[in-house]
């Protein structure tokens, strides 16, 4: 009678096993997690990129040398006359032509596309904390899954081992005559019962702890013990005003900085079309025209160049109008998060407020469960109530206990729904 009563209420008992588990906490798993994380290594290999690209931008601003050269030789032998005298042409002729050029007004296009690149280069970086943010959500909704489906198995290993001590005294007492083979098979088919719910808890364990091991990047059947308890809560967290809301979320600050974006697109378009000038120094070694002896000569003179787009169809009209529609997509697709985010923030915190109550009354129901138990095993012990008493009182404890599991998992996973809906503050 008292072993039934130990095994009754001695909660997480973990079966003993021959692998030594590795105790992880939340946060060195996020951490784990996080460095394992391809996603964001594809993040910061773009923002690397965009680097670059403003680099090369800058350097439109200063002047460029560049050289453009040319040889051609003649297949047919030609000769000149020149003041009565006849010369024979060198078969070859040859020009090099070095520049040192700078844009002195382009329309302000250089200016207007590397602040497009700037702006590019923060959507990047805030574009990276989004992903860290849902990368976050998905290792905590993993640990918390772990940790549930652990518990649970533990609460099923009870189970099977509180019918099994069950059984034994049933059988004892049968052999003496004290009771019916009725209550031995009834304990049997109620003991196949859970023995059955106990393979299913083994597979979803497994399945949670490959899916855990996955994220991190280590051995799918690695085993780990979660640090910490399902069935324990904290204070509800402080809610964050609409206001501050906004401006930790990594994608609202993302969508504004497009819509910055789209307005220097259309910069961009109209600059496209201003007037041009360029300046710059030219040199030129060439062979003497014509190339009698084989000399050469080297000139040197500044240039000045305009272009002035005059009549192009209304291109400009059309590329100009592309952009603007461009910026007004941007600013209701920032709306229309604005308004998906607050939605996300509410019902979050309903999820916490609710899944808080859950675990209070879970709490306490479980204990009635617990009262219970022990009356009906010690009533039946005594021979003042049935075995269907007994396994009824089994089996709503196993409920309430799965219950407390399932209002602590949601609780859980409702925080780290709600961090991630007002952008990981305090992580």
């Amino acid at each position: 009678m008292k072993r039934v009563l130990i095994l009754c209420f001695g909660y997480f008992i973990l079966a003993g096993s021959s692998v030594a588990q590795e105790v992880i906490s939340l946060e060195m798993y996020r951490d784990a997690v996080l460095a394992d994380s391809y996603e964001v290594e594809i993040e910061v290999l773009a923002e690397m990129s965009l680097e670059e690209k403003k680099s090369a931008l800058k350097k439109a601003y200063l002047p460029s040398l560049n050289a453009s050269g040319d040889f051609s030789l003649n297949l047919r032998s030609k000769r000149v006359t020149v003041g009565g005298v006849s010369s024979k042409l060198q078969p070859y002729s040859f020009s090099l032509q070095p520049q040192i050029i700078q844009t002195i007004y382009g329309g302000h296009s250089v200016q207007n596309n590397y602040k497009r690149v700037q702006i590019e280069l923060d959507m990047a970086k805030v574009s990276t904390l989004y992903t860290v943010s849902e990368i976050i959500y998905a290792a905590e909704y993993a640990y918390w899954n772990l940790a549930s489906n652990r518990a649970y198995l533990d609460a099923t290993k009870q189970y099977v081992e509180i019918i099994k001590e069950l059984k034994r005294i049933i059988e004892f007492r049968f052999k003496d005559g004290y009771i019916s083979k009725r209550d031995l098979l009834m304990t049997e088919v109620r003991l196949g019962e859970a023995e059955y719910s106990l393979i299913s808890a083994e597979k979803s364990h497994e399945i949670s702890l490959n899916n855990f091991n996955s994220l991190m990047g280590v051995d799918i059947n690695t085993p780990y013990k979660i640090d910490a308890n399902i069935l324990l809560t904290s204070l509800l967290p402080q809610r964050i005003e609409t206001g501050n809301l906004l401006e930790h979320r990594a994608d609202y600050i993302e969508a504004m900085k497009r819509v910055e974006y789209e307005e220097y697109g259309i910069k961009t378009s109209r600059s496209a079309y201003n007037p041009q000038v360029v300046g710059g120094v030219s040199g030129a070694w060439r062979s003497n025209i014509p190339n009698i002896n084989g000399g050469t000569s080297l000139d040197g003179y500044l240039f000045l160049r305009v272009s002035v787009p005059i009549f192009a169809w209304g291109e400009r009209r059309n590329m100009v109008n592309i952009a603007r529609n461009n910026l007004t997509g941007a600013t209701l697709q920032r709306e229309n998060l604005k308004d998906a985010i607050i939605q996300e923030e509410d019902i979050a915190w309903t999820s916490i407020r609710r899944s808080a109550q859950q675990v209070d009354k879970s709490s306490v129901n479980l204990q009635l469960g617990k009262d219970n138990l022990e009356l009906n095993t010690y009533s039946y012990n005594e021979g003042q109530t049935t075995i269907t008493d007994v396994l009824s009182a089994q089996l709503s404890w196993l409920q309430l206990y799965t219950n407390a599991i399932t209002a602590g998992y949601n609780y859980k996973v409702s925080m780290a729904q709600y961090q991630k809906a007002v952008g990981n503050i305090g992580y």
